[in-house]
């Protein structure tokens, strides 16, 4: 028989005392509430940081026109004006004229030839998609390719719109086109049907950059796919001294890239090779 001794208090040696084991189930049950405890205040901390972030964007997004349904600034720079009825920064109705100021699919890159002494016009390599059509000029209908000239009739139909001034105060002259297609000469751009040539002088002259209209031609034409074709500052480039008067249409998306660049038609071209 195996003989037991006892401690100093009585309990025998060797057996746990009564109190132990609870102790040890106590201190389980501790730790185990103390890391439950942890669980759950990870958890409300992560879900506390989801809700923030999802409240900054929200807010963000109003802010931007993000999730309004209005156009993002970052695809076109003009921030949406709520009291330009028809959003994109356009008080005139632009339905049925944005599809030729701003092309589309293979569209897109078709308006962008250099045609100049040193490179005429061939029509076996060049194809510019769109007929012919006429918009009222100055002196009676001028002819431009169908998208240049809705485009000019969209930009002319905005400026009224916006109330630009477009009488020139000096010679009494409204703002009109003057001329448009002409297949008389290969070497100048007329002959793509879309260049147009606008003022309210008595005849295309460098004074028309003093004018309001001019002012808001200069900023504006890139929305309606336009591009000051001779512009001041690139004679070294084009070889054509600035003509202010001379608009060329490229497609919204090549005028809006030009314009953030700072490029001539030349410039950009040889670029985008």
């Amino acid at each position: 028989m195996k003989n037991i001794t006892a401690t100093s208090n009585g309990t025998p040696q060797g057996r746990p005392r009564p109190g132990d084991n609870r102790k040890k189930r106590r201190n389980r049950a501790i730790a185990l509430l103390a890391l439950i405890a942890v669980a759950l205040f990870a958890v409300a901390v992560t879900l506390i940081i989801l809700v923030f972030c999802l409240v900054c964007r929200v807010t963000s997004g109003f802010s931007t026109g993000e999730i309004t349904g209005a156009p993002s600034p970052s695809t076109e720079t003009e921030t949406y004006q709520p009291d330009k009825p028809y959003g994109g920064g356009f008080i005139a109705d632009m339905r049925g004229y944005e599809e030729y100021f701003s092309p589309s699919g293979d569209k897109v890159d078709a308006f962008l030839p250099v045609v100049s002494a040193k490179k005429p016009y061939d029509p076996k390599k060049i194809s510019i998609p769109g007929d012919l059509t006429a918009i009222p000029g100055r002196r009676g209908d001028v002819t431009l390719n169908v998208y240049a000239a809705k485009a000019c009739e969209a930009m002319l139909l905005e400026m009224k719109a916006e109330g630009v001034k477009t009488v020139n105060s000096q010679t009494k002259l409204d703002l009109a086109v003057v001329s448009g297609y002409s297949d008389s000469d290969r070497g100048d751009e007329h002959c793509l049907g879309l260049t147009v040539d606008l003022h309210n002088c008595s005849s295309a002259d460098v004074s028309f950059k003093n004018t309001e209209a001019y002012g808001w031609i200069s900023e504006n034409c890139w929305r309606f796919g336009f591009i000051v074709r001779y512009p001041e500052g690139k004679t070294p480039v084009t070889g054509v001294t600035f003509r202010p008067w001379q608009l060329r249409f490229v497609g919204r998306y090549h005028a809006r890239a030009m314009r953030d660049l700072g490029l001539c038609l030349e410039e950009y071209s040889g670029a985008i090779r």
